[in-house]
């Protein structure tokens, strides 16, 4: 497994994550939600908001990684890379473990967390009816 290195731009994201809550950047001059990783906002805006996010998305494109030349992901194979768009806007890749889900594009799904590793929780969105069930989390 590769765990993220969370920045100083970026650890408000990943500190949230392991309280198993969703946060985005959120711009106060444009009302815009950003991409964790964005640090400006498109209006030229650089003074950006940490913001609770709602957990919902909806299931834009995925795919089923089963070959991994990167030697610490080799046992994480097969997993299903996810890309979602959540309910406030911002696009975020995702993945699940294994392959054989049930997703179709456009299905609603929710935000999950990993158990933290290392101080750091992976971020998961799951099936919305899945959620409850641990279902797809490690």
């Amino acid at each position: 497994m590769i765990l993220p290195e969370p920045s100083d731009a970026t650890r408000p994201f990943w500190d949230a994550a392991v309280q198993k809550r969703l946060l985005l950047r959120h711009c106060p001059r444009c009302g815009s939600w950003l991409h964790p990783q964005l640090l400006f906002c498109g209006c030229g805006e650089w003074r950006l908001e940490w913001h609770e996010a709602s957990g919902e998305a909806r299931l834009l494109s995925h795919t089923v990684a089963r070959r991994m030349p990167v030697p610490a992901l080799q046992g994480e194979v097969p997993f299903t890379v996810l890309l979602v768009r959540t309910r406030e806007g911002p696009q975020l890749v995702s993945s699940l473990p294994g392959d054989g889900h049930a997703l179709r594009c456009g299905m609603p799904m929710r935000v999950a967390f990993d158990p933290p590793v290392e101080g750091v929780a992976l971020v998961r969105f799951i099936p919305a009816e899945r959620v409850g069930t641990g279902d797809g989390m490690r």
